[in-house]
């Protein structure tokens, strides 16, 4: 490997675990305002830590674990292993944030509506800046993709279905959805790609700042 190549290898790598942490900040903030609802996944596992025990972080991955199974099953191939890392990460920074934001409890509706607000806003920034390498896509969007291309179908409409789902099974074991899961749920696409383009740019700053642009 080049030494640019490496230099571009250490920032990408950096915006992906960093990204991924703060995503979980973001997550762990909406969840700190749960009584406002939260998006369907969170919710989810959410409402599986509550129901049959252990961390949020565990079934964040424990629900990206069994959608990359599903979605070798789908396409009839081995497992994309390397999906599982950014939810295993996200996992254990979801678990930190948790943690460091126990005793800061919203104790008021008018917190909880900054922390959801602030929440989805983190989760947005952190979503881009750890899509902007495009190093691995999250089991989420490998199934989504694959549930596509099975059934022939645009990755909106699968993305709707997948989504849907996951709201579905959230409401049945009583995770937390509420008018703040419609809020999330429609900002969070444009609020993400707004993130986008700035985050882009700063990768790129500092490819050039230490000498890895070609």
């Amino acid at each position: 490997m080049s030494k640019v190549n490496y230099k571009q290898g250490f920032v990408r790598l950096s915006f992906f675990i960093i990204g991924l942490f703060i995503l979980g900040l973001g997550i762990a903030l909406t969840l700190e305002s749960k009584d406002l609802g939260t998006s369907a996944f969170d919710a989810l596992q959410y409402g599986l830590s509550e129901k049959f025990g252990g961390s949020v972080g565990l079934w964040v991955f424990v629900v990206g674990v069994v959608l990359v199974v599903l979605t070798a099953l789908l396409e009839r191939q081995l497992p994309k292993i390397q999906a599982a890392i950014p939810v295993f990460i996200l996992g254990q920074a979801v678990d930190m944030w948790i943690a460091l934001l126990t005793p800061y409890e919203p104790a008021t509706i008018y917190i909880e509506i900054v922390f959801m607000t602030v929440g989805t806003i983190v989760i947005a920034f952190g979503a881009a800046v750890y899509l902007t390498p495009n190093l691995v896509i999250t089991p989420i969007d490998l199934f989504t993709i694959a549930l596509g291309t099975k059934f022939h179908r645009s990755f909106g409409f699968s993305k709707t279905i997948v989504e849907a789902t996951a709201l579905l099974l959230a409401l049945l074991i009583g995770g937390p959805i509420w008018f703040g899961t419609l809020a999330i749920t429609i900002t969070i696409g444009p609020c993400i790609q707004f993130f986008l383009k700035p985050a882009g740019k700063l990768q790129k700053r500092l490819f050039r700042r230490i000498g890895a642009e070609r």
